[in-house]
């Protein structure tokens, strides 16, 4: 019963909630909040919990933004935001994954991944540099990632990481993000629309196949459900 309680309070509170309510709150009336899927699973056996509860929005210049609350273990919640262009615009996509044990041992994924070869990262490139050396992350890409996104990609592997302190960066990166979004004009060129779809694509294949979570969501719910 304590684990069902907790896996209900997760849609009240988690250690990641403000950065959720930021999000939406920066991204306003980009995001339709008025046409929403949501879905959630979760399990518990044996002392052990696994949870998700998800999200799916649009907005007249995204096709698919993906807000995912879930838990692996009790205590241990993590947040996930992926936020892919329409195609008729050239957009970087917005990946965020962030959980662990924080604040002692966080887990961060944050990226604006370019959909083209043209898109300027220079104003995304000057923010993560600040915020890099500020939260005292790596300097170094991710090898499993690499080929989808941007250099410029904020990350830490199970490292002291306070969600308070973390909230700045990911403030100024939606905000970055939004400026992209506000400035973005659409792009009907054939070529280039399927030269962004073929990037969507594999930056989603990349993102699926390297998924930490993806085993334990397919063992707890089966594979169509993860």
């Amino acid at each position: 019963m304590e684990q069902m309680n907790e896996a209900g309070d997760a849609l009240e509170s988690t250690p990641w909630e403000p950065h959720e309510r930021l999000f939406f709150d920066r991204l306003g009336e980009r995001l339709d909040l008025t046409d929403v899927t949501e879905y959630s699973a979760r399990r518990c056996t044996d002392g052990k919990q696994v949870f998700s509860h998800t999200r799916v929005y649009q907005g007249e210049t995204l096709d698919r933004v993906m807000v995912s609350r879930y838990s692996l273990r009790p205590g241990r919640w993590g947040l996930v935001i992926f936020a892919y262009p329409r195609l008729d615009y050239d957009l970087p996509a917005f990946l965020l994954h962030v959980g662990g044990q924080p604040p002692e041992r966080t887990l961060l994924t944050l990226d604006l991944a370019p959909c083209s070869s043209t898109l300027d990262l220079e104003p995304f490139a000057r923010v993560a540099h600040a915020h890099r050396a500020a939260l005292e992350l790596p300097d170094e890409r991710l090898p499993l990632l690499e080929s989808v996104t941007s250099p410029h990609l904020l990350h830490c592997t199970f490292k002291r990481l306070e969600p308070e302190r973390f909230f700045t960066a990911f403030d100024a990166v939606v905000e970055i993000w939004c400026r992209y979004i506000d400035q973005a004009a659409p792009d009907m060129d054939a070529k280039s629309r399927q030269a962004r779809g073929e990037r969507v694509l594999e930056l989603k294949r990349v993102i699926f196949e390297n998924d930490p979570a993806f085993p334990v969501f397919t063992q707890s719910f089966g594979q169509s459900m993860s």
